[in-house]
């Protein structure tokens, strides 16, 4: 998996906050749900051949003008449904928050999984995904904030080697 964001407009739809032990400390911790529409191109940053596999060329007189291989906009089995899960994850993935161009919060250690989409006929796919971070107060303060926004401007920048094997 290649997923990354540079500054993508996204939603935070739920904010959870609980507490983690840490040996015998306990260390608040914070799940964030995001989603945010994009291209079926990013399909490809998860696996080669998801959207070819997802998609196909329209059958339409509008999609024969087209003489792009890469132009997939129609869903090849609707009947599938529209939403998988990804099974995925990026572990130690640097998060950076931004408000225009000023940094606003920054996590260095997040883990980012529970990847979904929901596909749309025209090539958009909505991605869901959850980070899981160790948030300081004041972080928290300002992440309930960007929770009231409903939007933000997300960059996920993965670790080295942070990619985990699927399960199969």
């Amino acid at each position: 998996m290649q997923f990354s964001l540079d500054g993508a407009k996204v939603r935070l739809t739920h904010k959870n906050e609980r507490l983690e032990k840490h040996g015998e400390v306990e260390v608040l911790a914070c799940d964030l749900d995001f989603e945010y529409e994009t291209s079926n191109a990013v399909l490809a940053e998860f696996h080669p051949v998801l959207r070819s596999q997802l998609y196909k060329r329209p059958e339409s007189a509008q999609g024969e003008l087209n003489e792009d291989p890469e132009h997939l906009t129609a869903l090849r089995v609707p009947e599938l449904g529209n939403h998988f899960k990804f099974a995925g994850s990026l572990e130690g993935a640097e998060l950076v928050f931004s408000k225009g161009k000023k940094a606003h919060v920054t996590f260095v250690e997040a883990k980012i999984h529970k990847f979904s989409f929901n596909l749309k006929e025209g090539g958009t796919v909505i991605v869901g995904f959850q980070a899981q971070e160790h948030p300081d107060e004041a972080q928290s303060g300002k992440l309930s904030g960007l929770l009231q926004e409903k939007h933000c401007l997300l960059t996920i920048e993965p670790a080295e080697g942070s990619e985990r094997p699927l399960a199969g």
